[in-house]
């Protein structure tokens, strides 16, 4: 078979098996983060103002900008958000392809043993990293859709890089105009990665990973050559300090209490790593939120032991370095693609199944080379067999994990079944109930994710939403006033319990949360909009317009925003300003009061 067909087909294949085990995933709903991020997002509605959108998450802007593209052309439907998530997945396992396939071509896998067989390994590594059951998470749970574009732009950026120094290598004296192509374009590939989560922080020190594993050249050329990639290093922590993106509240418990925060999180993240470890050679039980302990101290067993085991993998992938480069490489990349979210830098959530999605490169680069490397060249069709069997069981646990994701109950269902003690599964879950009617069952769950965690400010807010629609209104209000005990800075419980109030004649009390919720949160449409509203029922014409403004400056296309300030206007005689507004509000879709209307068209016909 000629090498190009051979290529030709193992893509093809990749293509066909990526679609085949994620195949029962397009009509899965929305998820989690899902409903914030996507659901509830105004800037990705208007694909038109970028400044939105970065606004929104300026060190993610690729990713909402890619979800403001999929609303343009298929609103909410889950499906072209699946095919897109999924379409990421099938070219990032091609990436790893690629990456594998140059990583044998260099100056020193090229002259190894297991060279003569790389198209081989390259295809499997591929493989393993499409179709391993990990990759769910990054895949199916939309949202997360921030990981897998992360390492496209990540992947593409090491296979460019690489590209280029083979061509410098190869073409002794090199011309500039050979390799300088795709050396730019993976440096823009790095600078997309960098706008696009915030694990790819680690990507110019990858390269450097790169330039020691791989290339025979002195360390002053390959510092030259990585160089421009270093100078991308203060991106994403610039971005973060300046910008204060939502996961700025993941660093500030470090700039408080650096030792304390810290090094709880590093201690604990040393077992978390034992357990990513395990899920990538047994995928069993895995699960959307662990139920997973904070460690105090190095000295605790489970975090002694943690240490010591990943200490003596560090040291071996030292030992075997020059011996077994590839091996040596793929431990490194583990460790040093896990590095952004399992170090000192204390992130809420302890583990999440998302996070292997990069480093499963490297197992897969692992994986293919050390039966190899176990077993010996004489035994390929055996090695062949037996990483078909490894990704036969893959493919099938994939296909039946994406399962447990089609839609909220399930999902729900599975994890309270694994984190029996954990607070937020059964607040999901009530939250699904609630979504569906069913309020007695939606309390009862929020119940015992209070009773479980007496402190959880979500809980309450959701329970004072079920009984709000029951019409328990004092109840309500009770559950809203624990939220913003728990969380001072709970924009959505000021904003609904100021609603309450304005619906029983409160005004000033409305007022006062509106207003609470405007200082927490600048851009908050709903606490402008009603705020406003009340402004105008009371006569502040002035304010209730200035109010609808800022409404509209950060989501220009809501039509309510420009039927209450077409009313403002009509209420302050500027009766041109207010027949322009009825007009874009209709425009959009909203139905403004025939009377109104009517009014209206009289004083413009008398004016005429």
């Amino acid at each position: 078979m000629s090498l190009f067909k051979f290529r030709f087909i193992a893509v093809l294949i990749l293509c066909c098996l990526g679609f085949i085990i994620y195949s029962n995933t397009f009509s899965n709903s929305f998820h989690f983060d899902d409903d914030y991020y996507i659901l509830s997002a105004w800037a990705i509605r208007d694909f038109s103002n970028p400044g939105s959108i970065w606004d929104l998450w300026p060190t993610r802007f690729i990713v909402f900008l890619s979800f403001a593209l999929n609303y343009r052309f298929d609103g909410l439907s889950v499906f072209g958000y699946h095919l897109f998530n999924l379409s990421i997945h099938i070219v990032c396992a091609i990436f790893v392809w690629w990456l594998v396939r140059l990583i044998f071509a260099t100056p020193v896998i090229g002259k190894s043993g297991i060279a003569g067989s790389a198209n081989l390994f390259a295809f499997f590594a591929g493989l393993i990293f499409l179709a391993h059951p990990i990759q769910t998470q990054a895949v199916t749970y939309i949202f997360q859709r921030a990981t897998s574009l992360a390492a496209f732009f990540y992947l593409l950026s090491l296979c460019l890089y690489i590209k280029s120094r083979l061509l410098q290598v190869k073409l002794r004296p090199s011309p500039a105009s050979k390799w300088i192509t795709p050396y730019v374009f993976s440096w823009l590939a790095a600078c997309l990665a960098m706008f696009t989560k915030e694990n790819t922080f680690t990507l110019p020190l990858m390269i450097i990973l790169l330039e020691f594993s791989f290339f025979a050249q002195e360390k002053q050329r390959k510092l030259k050559s990585a160089l421009p990639f270093l100078l991308l290093l203060p991106i994403i922590p610039l971005l973060i300090i300046f910008t204060k993106p939502v996961v700025y509240t993941d660093i500030q418990p470090l700039l408080d209490q650096p030792w304390r925060a810290g090094s709880q999180y590093f201690f604990t993240q040393l077992r978390v790593m034992v357990t990513y470890l395990r899920l990538l050679i047994l995928p069993f039980n895995q699960n959307l939120d662990y139920d997973y302990p904070l460690y105090q101290s190095l000295l605790d067993l489970p975090v002694l032991i943690s240490f010591i085991f990943l200490s003596s993998l560090i040291i071996l992938a030292i030992k075997i370095f020059h011996r077994h480069r590839l091996l040596s490489f793929s431990i490194f990349w583990f460790f040093l693609a896990l590095l952004p979210e399992s170090s000192i830098i204390p992130i809420r959530d302890l583990i999440y199944e998302h996070r292997l999605y990069l480093p499963m490169a490297g197992f897969g680069i692992f994986l293919a080379s050390i039966t190899y490397y176990l077993l010996g060249e004489k035994n390929l069709k055996f090695i062949i067999l037996i990483l078909i069997f490894l990704i036969h069981w893959y493919a099938v646990s994939t296909y039946s994990r994406n399962m447990d994701w089609r839609d909220a109950f399930t999902l729900w269902n599975d994890t309270i079944s694994k984190s029996p003690r954990k607070a937020r599964p059964y607040n999901e879950r009530g939250y699904f109930y609630y979504m569906h009617g069913d309020f007695t069952k939606a309390i009862a769950d929020y119940n015992k994710a209070i009773e479980l965690d007496p402190h959880y400010a979500t809980a309450y807010f959701n329970r004072g939403f079920a009984y709000q629609e029951k019409q328990d209104f004092n109840r309500a209000i009770f559950e809203y006033s624990k939220a913003v005990e728990m969380n001072p800075n709970y924009v959505e419980a000021y904003n609904n319990r100021g609603v309450i109030y304005r619906n029983n004649g409160r005004l000033e009390d409305a007022i006062a949360d509106f207003s609470m919720a405007i200082e927490r949160d600048s851009r908050s449409v709903k606490a402008y909009l009603n705020r406003g509203i009340i402004y105008r029922e009371k006569g502040d014409l002035g304010s209730a317009v200035s109010d609808f403004n800022k409404v509209l400056k950060i989501n220009p296309s809501l039509s309510l925003a420009y039927y209450h300030r077409g009313f403002a206007y009509f209420l302050r005689k500027e009766y041109i300003k207010s027949w322009q507004d009825l007009e874009k509000a209709e425009a959009s879709g909203l139905k403004a009061d025939p009377e109104f209307i009517n009014n209206l068209r009289r004083v413009l016909g008398k004016e005429n």
